[in-house]
């Protein structure tokens, strides 16, 4: 009489709008029998964000493409009966990697029922009420680099509405009004360095209503020797477009750029991403032990020759973060994996020099013979900075590739 199937298009496998051609070619073959969608959802992390998100990343933006789409499709059949999201809350789950390691984070809200936005999305489309919401409100602390212009950085903000227009105020000043389309209205804020002020407004049946969400900005200068925005700290992850959030130490990481002169960046290299059967995928799902900030060590860059920073003179504190990402560390395979089984990359003996400034700091660096794989490793250095020289941190192949995962600066003095 019904028919029911669990579709992970665009998570576990294929593209998004393979969900529509599932459906519809359900609709083909079984005219006279309503469907319902039995699971559907996408893993995402609340503190990872990314402006070009893609599967596998557990970014909040790659699981909102997904749940609009997902959305929007079931609205548009009427012979879907009903579905059910794939699930409610995270919820642990042990042997799973991921991002967040023993948790299933499909859920449409957070372990500690945090609100994501996928939930804002369901709030709004399903209630008969007005529904006003800032999105990203998950997301404590934002940061990104300034622009060449000014010291600002321009980011996208959602409001997710069943309103017809609603108004987005930053900082006092209006960004203009959107029609909402498909429950959501989008906008580019320039963000400045400190608190920043959101404020939506719009109007139903002669009512205003309002939400509001105050953020917590940290502005990267794009020239470190700018006397507008001086230089004090910027940490980064190599090899990934992902922006973490780190709550505890109250810091953002944000993602890599190459170097330009007068700047700051990377030479070289490229983004390990982790093969699959079915494809790659942008960052490893592995557990990192001796860290509870997995994601900042599930990206890396290889074969990098160098990071510089341009900045001003003065002494700093340099942290370069590692975890092997490549070994024979057997991992048990999971039946929910759907046939993304990791294609066996081959394990070689990695041994490089680091120098900064000239200055020998790791001879014959082994990450995985000294420490092991898949573990967390932080290294300090203290740099002084004179003549107007920066920072030049040079790694040098003495067999395989080079890599890095992260860079922490600090500025001291």
């Amino acid at each position: 009489m019904i028919v029911g199937w669990n579709l992970y298009q665009g998570w576990y496998g294929g593209q998004l709008d393979g969900f529509d051609k599932y459906l519809d070619r359900h609709k083909n073959e079984l005219p006279n029998k309503p469907v319902i969608v039995t699971e559907y959802g996408a893993d995402v992390h609340t503190r990872l964000h990314s402006f070009h998100p893609e599967r596998f990343d557990y970014t909040v933006e790659y699981g909102n493409m997904y749940h609009e789409h997902y959305l929007n499709t079931i609205l548009k059949r009427d012979f879907v009966a009903g579905a059910n999201i794939w699930n409610l809350a995270d919820f642990y789950s042990a042997f799973r990697g991921n991002a967040r390691p023993a948790v299933n984070c499909k859920g449409i809200v957070g372990l500690d029922r945090e609100l994501k936005d996928s939930y804002l999305l369901y709030k709004t489309a399903l209630h008969a009420e007005t529904v006003l919401e800032i999105g990203q409100k998950e997301w404590k602390i934002r940061g990104g680099i300034a622009r060449e212009d000014g010291d600002y950085c321009i980011q996208p903000v959602n409001v997710y509405s069943n309103s017809k227009e609603v108004e987005l105020f930053a900082n006092g000043k209006s960004m203009g009004k959107r029609k909402v389309n498909a429950y959501k209205a989008s906008w580019d804020i320039p963000f400045v360095n400190g608190d920043n002020l959101l404020e939506a407004v719009c109007i139903e049946n002669g009512i205003k209503y309002r939400d509001r969400n105050m953020i917590d900005f940290r502005l990267a200068p794009l020239k470190p020797k700018s006397r507008s925005l001086p230089f004090t700290e910027i940490n980064i992850l190599l090899g990934s477009k992902r922006y973490f959030e780190d709550r505890l130490l109250d810091i953002i990481w944000i993602p890599e750029k190459e170097y330009q002169k007068g700047s700051w960046g990377y030479i070289g290299g490229t983004p390990y991403r982790k093969k699959t059967k079915y494809g790659s995928f942008p960052c490893a799902d592995i557990n990192i032990k001796d860290t509870d900030k997995d994601p900042i060590f599930q990206s890396q860059r290889v074969g990098l020759d160098a990071v510089k920073f341009d900045v001003p003179n003065g002494k700093y504190t340099l942290s370069l973060l590692w975890a092997e990402l490549v070994s024979d560390i057997y991992h048990e395979k999971l039946a929910y994996n759907l046939g993304h089984e990791i294609i066996k990359e081959e394990v070689t003996n990695r041994i490089f020099n680091i120098t900064i400034n000239g200055e020998t700091v790791e001879n014959n660096l082994n990450i995985a013979e000294k420490y092991g794989a898949e573990r967390a490793i932080t290294k300090k250095y203290e740099i002084t900075v004179s003549d107007g020289k920066g920072i030049n941190i040079e790694f040098e192949a003495v067999s395989g590739n080079p890599i890095l995962n992260a860079l922490r600066l600090y500025k001291i003095q």
